[in-house]
């Protein structure tokens, strides 16, 4: 479920620290392009319609820390022909990330999109230019809590182009995924080995329930949510991500015919589930 208007908003995000840097000329000489997780990671990816928190009182804040280089907490060192950039603080708003890595002469912005399990650790999205490297790597260390977690990226020395990166990341209580797997049945989403796409719904209820999810009921209009009672005796069509603790199940009057599938979106699905 790609909607166009968020992936715009994350395009947007990223491009706004490239502009403030690049006069408009010369941007329109550059030629850039956009790589979306889905064509570069063997999960693949949607941008859900509807960012923001979803927590009630009492959740912490989610929105940025203030633009200040400090607040990115950047160490920059040089290590075995890389420029070893570790962030110590993944809240952090682009902008500061990027003037903090601009003092030691990087071209490269880094951000942090709050993504479903399987993306954490992922590239949800990425901007580069000619001259781009693709020996860029990084990893991503879980801490006791999202504020602690700790990322390191390894930039070639000798890298030339312009680069953006937008990293998945854990989430906080009361935010929802800006990033989430195509299908919630896949490895280390909420309701992976339940083989629940293609059945009618009143039959999972007893699955949500053993596996304490809250369902978002969807029909075909997009961002359209319907109450259970409306589409109880209705099929699943496909399930998606929403939150930890929710999925958003796309009902369907008509039973889908999954045959269409191909092998390898099922081989994904049930990896690692208990075989007959």
């Amino acid at each position: 479920m790609t909607q166009i208007p968020a992936l715009d908003r994350l395009g947007d995000t990223l491009e706004q620290a490239i502009a403030r840097q690049q006069a408009a000329p010369r941007r329109r000489r550059r030629r850039t392009r956009w790589l979306l997780a889905a064509a570069t990671t063997a999960v693949g990816v949607a941008i859900v319609l509807g960012l923001g928190p979803t927590g009630g009182p009492g959740s912490p804040p989610v929105g940025p820390l203030r633009v200040d280089p400090a607040s990115a907490k950047v160490t920059v060192r040089k290590t075995a022909g890389f420029y070893e950039i570790r962030l110590a603080n993944v809240l952090a708003d682009p902008e500061a990330i990027r003037q903090a890595l601009g003092r030691h002469g990087l071209n490269v912005k880094i951000q942090f999109i709050p993504s479903s399990p399987s993306l954490v650790d992922k590239e949800v999205a990425s901007y580069e230019t000619p001259g781009g490297d693709d020996r860029v790597r990084w990893t991503y260390r879980q801490a006791s809590s999202v504020e602690h977690d700790l990322v390191t990226v390894r930039v070639p020395l000798d890298y030339r182009g312009e680069l953006g990166i937008a990293i998945g990341r854990r989430v906080r209580p009361g935010e929802q995924y800006q990033s989430a797997a195509t299908s919630a049945q896949l490895p280390g989403e909420a309701l992976h080995c339940a083989d629940v796409e293609g059945k009618r719904i009143r039959e999972i209820l007893p699955v949500l329930k053993q596996r304490h999810l809250r369902a978002r009921w969807h029909v075909s209009d997009p961002g359209a949510f319907v109450p259970l009672e409306q589409v109880l005796d209705w099929w699943v069509g496909g399930t998606s991500p929403w939150a930890p603790g929710e999925v958003m199940i796309s009902a369907v009057p008509e039973q889908p015919d999954l045959s269409g599938l191909s092998p390898d979106h099922l081989t994904r699905m049930r990896q690692g589930c208990p075989t007959d």
